[in-house]
């Protein structure tokens, strides 16, 4: 199995340069910023007026800020269900019950940014 980039992976908004070139909205990750996926094609970005994605009154729009939300969350997602995982299979059962806090923490952390809830 490959391993994916690592977190934190961030949605980051459509830019437009000096130029007047535009790169298109994309979520990265890692310690390098590596693109992870786009969020909008090359030709909506050129074309269209942006929009606040996270703000917006369209269904379409918020579904996809909700879908780049998600997206930009999995990695922690992943990494709180691990943890979970691990202590459960872990040598000893009798401290799991002790890190029930760090388990919600980690779990309410991936929730919060993954629904963008505060």
């Amino acid at each position: 199995m490959s391993k994916h980039t690592p977190a934190p992976w961030k949605i980051v908004p459509r830019e437009t340069f000096e130029d007047g070139s535009v790169y298109p909205a994309h979520i990265t990750g890692g310690a390098r910023d590596l693109e992870i996926c786009p969020l909008e094609t090359d030709y909506a970005a050129a074309n269209f007026e942006p929009c606040d994605v996270m703000h917006e009154a369209d269904g379409d729009i918020r579904s996809r800020a909700a879908n780049a939300r998600l997206i930009a969350a999995a990695p922690e997602l992943l990494a709180a269900l691990q943890f979970i995982r691990d202590i459960q299979n872990g040598p000893d059962r009798a401290s799991a019950a002790g890190m029930l806090e760090v388990v919600v923490s980690k779990a309410r952390a991936a929730i919060t940014k993954a629904t963008g809830a505060a």
